[in-house]
């Protein structure tokens, strides 16, 4: 990532549209800028994550977890009837 250039304003835009919406890591690697850069000008900007868009994130994640175990699960009962053989 690149240390310590300026910010142009097509990137603040860019943070103040999208922090909370989109994962820090996406918006950071969309950027060429690190994780902390970004949370760190969101900050700075006093843009932060609405309640609303966290509930909005908890549940997604909560999706996302729910859809990752059960194809882990999968997974695991694949392994076992391999071990079994």
């Amino acid at each position: 990532m690149a240390g310590n250039r300026r910010w142009s304003a097509k990137e603040i835009d860019y943070v103040i549209k999208n922090y909370g919406r989109v994962p820090v890591a996406d918006i950071a690697k969309k950027l060429k800028r690190s994780k902390d850069s970004v949370h760190w000008k969101a900050n700075s900007l006093d843009v932060k994550f609405k309640r609303s868009e966290l509930i909005d994130f908890a549940r997604l994640v909560d999706t996302r977890f729910a859809e990752i175990e059960a194809k882990i699960d999968k997974i695991l009962v694949k392994i076992n009837s391999y071990e079994k053989k």
